[in-house]
């Protein structure tokens, strides 16, 4: 009888020891297996990241040429592109007031200071401007971690009476 037991006692921790192998091997192979996707998805990401950045820098480089051929630009001088997606609040803005939803800005920062309003639709330049550079705690607002300066742009002055 003791021999039975000592068998029964014996099989059952060898099941134990099989139980918890397998379920250390499954545990490890679905570690495997997400840790491999999570890399794959990560190289994915880099990947569509550099591809957006070069695609925005293409764009940006298309829109200057074009541009460049109905007037002169600043040279040396990377614009920074932004896209009128609502006309809703452009009447408070005397320099957005003529833009039209689809009309793109070229802003360049430098020395320049020099904002276009293009419209595409019609390869026409809508608008010239000045652009003014505030630092943020001149204008009084709190400015982002890494934000240093704000720039609005605002129409060319004109002489008052």
């Amino acid at each position: 009888m003791a021999d039975e037991e000592q068998k029964e006692s014996g099989s059952m921790s060898g099941t134990l020891v099989g139980v918890a192998l397998a379920l250390l091997l499954l545990g490890g192979g679905g570690t495997y297996y997400f840790y491999n996707q999570y890399q794959q998805t990560q190289r994915a990401l880099t990947e569509a990241q550099a591809n957006s950045q070069e695609a925005q820098a293409a764009e940006v480089e298309s829109l200057v040429g074009q541009v460049g051929e109905l007037m002169e630009l600043p040279q040396g001088e990377t614009p920074t592109v932004a896209t009128i997606r609502s006309t809703e609040n452009l009447a408070e803005h005397p320099f957005l007031s003529r833009g039209q939803v689809g009309d793109r800005l070229l802003i360049y920062t430098g020395d320049s200071r020099l904002v276009v309003m293009y419209r595409p639709g019609t390869d026409k330049i809508v608008a010239v401007g000045s652009v003014t550079i505030q630092e943020a705690a001149e204008s009084g607002q709190t400015a982002g971690a890494a934000t240093e300066e704000e720039a609005s742009p605002e129409p060319e002055p004109e002489a008052e009476e």
